[in-house]
């Protein structure tokens, strides 16, 4: 977020997923934005890694 203002454009903070929604209304809202906005959402990326390494290990690739 601050590294977005200090490139002049507006930041957002996203801090529970029930706020991701209203934060992406906001910067799309268009009286309130006159420039870039930037929404910053932290990803738990450790549920990402154990569902897709489990769906990844059972594909099959066959070399042609």
């Amino acid at each position: 977020m601050k590294y977005a203002e200090s490139y002049g454009a507006r930041g957002i903070k996203v801090d529970r997923a029930g706020d991701f929604l209203p934060s992406l209304q906001q910067a799309f809202a268009p009286k309130e934005n006159e420039g870039p906005v930037v929404i910053e959402c932290p990803i738990d990326y450790s549920e990402n890694a154990q569902t897709w390494g489990e769906m990844l290990d059972k594909l099959v690739c066959p070399v042609i």
